[in-house]
């Protein structure tokens, strides 16, 4: 029951937000987009390194994926 109330606040304050929404350009919302997530500072990353598991036919591996710049990708 909590869930569903918290879930109708959380519509009305949206619907209520919406009509300032709906009128910011596409440009205007992915420029503060893009300043709030720090997109400017990902661009200047040179590697990026992933670790995780994969299964293949029954077992489970370690993972590692190396993405390097420019275009370049290495698994372990």
């Amino acid at each position: 029951m909590k869930k569903v109330i918290v879930l109708v606040i959380l519509m009305g304050s949206f619907l209520s937000f919406s009509g300032s929404a709906q009128e910011m350009s596409l440009d205007s919302v992915l420029a503060k987009y893009y300043q709030a997530s720090g997109m400017e500072k990902i661009k200047e990353w040179k590697t990026l390194t992933m670790t995780g598991k994969t299964s293949a036919q029954g077992m489970e591996f370690p993972l590692t994926v190396i993405m390097k710049r420019p275009g370049k990708l290495r698994t372990k």
